[in-house]
C-alpha cells in the first residue's frame, strides 16, 4: 500500500496536450511584433514596458491600467476610463480588462 495519494493536481504543469498548445502559441509569438506594439503603446501613454517577451508582455498589459491610459490617450467624447487600483487584488484587475 502507498501512503501516498496521487491526483491530478500532482502533475507537472506543460503536461501532455497542454504543453504541445503552449509550445505551438509560443512558436507563433513575434518579438518583433511586439517591439512594434509596445513602441506604438509607450508613445501614445509614456508607459514603458520592462523586460521582452511573452511572458513581460502580457504582465505589461495584464492588470488593464496601460490599456486604459491606451484609450484615454484618443481623447475621444464620451469615452474615458478610469483603472481601479490593483494593489494585490486580482478581481479589480479583471474589471479593468472587462470595462
Amino acid at each position: 500500500f502507498n501512503s501516498k495519494a496521487i491526483t491530478m493536481a500532482s502533475r507537472p504543469k506543460g503536461y501532455g496536450m497542454t504543453r504541445e498548445l503552449d509550445d505551438k502559441m509560443r512558436a507563433k509569438y513575434s518579438e518583433d511584433d511586439e517591439a512594434e506594439v509596445v513602441a506604438w503603446v509607450s508613445a501614445r501613454t509614456g508607459r514603458q514596458m520592462s523586460g521582452q517577451g511573452q511572458d513581460d508582455f502580457r504582465e505589461y498589459l495584464l492588470d488593464g491600467t496601460v490599456l486604459c491610459d491606451l484609450i484615454n490617450s484618443f481623447e475621444l467624447p464620451g469615452i474615458s476610463c478610469k483603472p481601479n487600483s490593483t494593489s494585490g487584488i486580482k478581481l479589480k484587475a479583471m474589471i479593468n480588462m472587462k470595462e
